[in-house]
This record gives C-alpha cells, structure tokens and sequence, in this order.
C-alpha cells in the first residue's frame, strides 16, 4: 500500500513538475540563443555600417582634398602670373635708371629701332624705384612657387576637410596679400609698413598683415598635418 501511494505521488506530483520545470528551463535556454544570435546580428550590421560610414568619410575627404589641391594650384599660378606682370616694369625701371651703364647696347636702344616708342612711351615712365619693382617681382614669384609646392603636399598630409579648405585659402590670401600689396607699394611708392600715410600705404599695410597672418596659419596646418598619425 505505502508504494502504490509512493508510485502515485511520484506520477501526479513529481514527475509533471519535473517535466514542466525542463521545459520551461528548454524555453529559456532557446530564448537566450536567439537572443545572442540577435546580438551578434546587430553587432555585425553595426560593424558593417561603421565600416562603409568610415569608407565613406574617406571617401568624401579625399575627394575635397583634390578639390582643394586643385584651387590651390589654381590660386598659385594667378600669383605667378602676378609677379612676371611686376617684371615688366621692373625691367623699365632697370632701363630707366641704368640704361646709361650699358654701353653701345644702351645707346643703340636709345637711338631707335621698331622697340624706341616701347622705350620712350612706357619704360622710361615707369613709376617706383627699381628697388621696389624687383620686391614685387619676387613677392609674385615666391609666393606662386611656394603655393605650388605646399599643393603638391596636400597627399600626405592628414587632416580633415575643413583642414584643407582652411589650408587652401590661407595660401590664396597670402599669396594675393603679398604679392598685390607689393605691387601696389612699387607702383605708388609706399612701403605698406605702417597704418598712416596715403590710401596706398593703408591698403598694402592690411595686405601685407593678412598674409602674415595667413602664412602663419598654413605653417601650423602643415605641421600638424605631417606630424598626425
């Protein structure tokens, strides 16, 4: 008698309970499988999209850098083109105030010739010093070659895109600062080094400190460009 009650105890109550306790504990074990397999699902998406927002952030910044490199290639050669302007009259202020020096070449380009009225009408009524003509001529030059050489860095430098935009118009302004005020100073004669005097003392004076300023700006761009790992 005591095992039959024993056997159906066993039966009714504890087996049910047993099986109703492994199955619950079977939900909850496929529960957290999926739920890890959702994890690493979206785990693997978000590593994908980081991936190609990454690629795309490349992307886009390489793009605006030959963007940029472009502009300031752009830019530089306008300078160039400004100083072999400026060495036009410097070459006139040269004639003007050595011709006399030249001997029978200076004398024969006095005389005549298809170059006499280029002599007479436009070299010798060149304004400014010789001094300040050939200034202007270098400003031009210099700053041309030096914008084209930092154009030629901008692959290996690592900076962002507002990097590069800030870099290319810190060489614009301080090529145009230096080499327009260089010319305005030979032309009028002012010297641009301080805030008074005539309207083209101002103007070559404020020119002159942009580009100061500027070229500042674009040697702490390459430092750290170069220097960024």
């Amino acid at each position: 008698a005591v095992n039959c009650i024993f056997n159906l105890w066993s039966n009714v109550l504890i087996l049910p309970s047993f099986t109703l306790l492994k199955r619950q504990y079977s939900q909850e074990e496929e529960k957290g499988k999926k739920d890890k397999e959702s994890k690493m699902r979206s785990q693997e998406v978000s590593e994908d999209l980081m991936g190609e927002l990454e690629r795309d952030k490349k992307q886009y910044t390489k793009k605006t850098m030959l963007s940029e490199q472009r502009r300031a290639i752009y830019h530089s050669a306008i300078c160039l083109g400004i100083g072999l302007v400026a060495g036009i009259p410097y070459t006139g202020a040269v004639l003007r105030d050595h011709v006399e020096s030249f001997g029978a070449d200076g004398k024969a380009f006095q005389k005549g010739g298809k170059l006499r009225w280029v002599f007479e009408s436009l070299l010798l009524k060149t304004p400014g010093t010789e001094r300040a003509w050939k200034m202007a001529h270098l400003e031009g030059l210099l700053n041309g070659i030096v914008g084209l050489v930092v154009a030629a860095l901008y692959p290996s430098l690592r900076l962002g895109v507002s990097d590069f935009r800030s870099l290319s118009f810190s060489l614009a302004v301080g090529g145009y600062g230096n080499s327009i005020a260089s010319f305005v100073g030979a032309w009028y004669g002012s010297r641009g080094l301080t805030t008074g005097g005539s309207l083209a003392n101002q103007i070559a004076t404020s020119l002159f400190s942009a580009a100061v300023i500027a070229i500042l700006r674009v040697v702490q761009l390459l430092i750290r460009g170069a220097g960024e790992s």
